[in-house]
């Protein structure tokens, strides 16, 4: 079965098909296009309308496409930007509207969640593996092997980190059974 996904993030819009044979997923095509969704987001936490309009578009050619290639199922999911938008409804609406689909919207442990199944499939067999995926809007840590992991998730991205004190450290750890996951990133004062 044909089977394609597209996620939302705060910059970009990613999309893959691919088609399961056996006990492997077979990579048939795959798209991105940046988007800059939060780059819209004003001081009352409102995406802007040509924000959403230029993500929903992107979202409506890459759902075709994944249907002239054979997608049989078209999941569609959204992360930080559609999360913190006060607007996320107008967001939500428009990608229905261009792709036939409602996007799902994603808490932060599941978009770690995601990611790290998206790199444990490249990755069969390879054991304990981390990710890290920094986000727009946020930071997603995970480390495990299949579906024994560990998530620490961050609300601060690459378009987020500037805490207006002069300060852009990111600090944040987390404690886990066989030892600590934290991360030191920026240049503090």
């Amino acid at each position: 079965m044909r089977s394609a996904v597209i996620g939302i993030g705060s910059n970009s819009v990613r999309a893959l098909l691919g088609e399961k044979a056996g006990g492997t997923v077979r990579r048939l095509w795959r798209d991105r296009e940046g988007t800059r969704l939060f780059a819209g987001l004003d001081e009352a936490g409102n995406l802007s309308v040509p924000a959403i309009r230029k993500t929903a578009e992107a979202v409506g050619r890459m759902a075709e496409k994944a249907r002239q290639l054979g997608a049989e199922q078209l999941d569609i999911f959204a992360t930080s930007a559609a999360r913190d938008a006060a607007n996320g409804d107008l967001l939500i609406a428009e990608i229905q509207k261009a792709a036939g689909v409602p996007p799902e919207i994603v808490s932060g442990e599941e978009e770690a969640r995601l990611s790290f199944a998206g790199a444990s499939l490249a990755a069969p067999g390879t054991g304990r593996c981390g990710v890290i995926d920094i986000g727009g809007g946020s930071t997603e840590i995970v480390t495990g092997e299949g579906e024994d992991s560990v998530t620490v998730t961050n609300n601060r991205g690459d378009l987020t980190v500037d805490t207006g004190d002069g300060d852009d450290t990111v600090k944040f750890t987390n404690k886990a059974d066989d030892g600590t996951i934290g991360i030191i990133a920026g240049e503090g004062n």
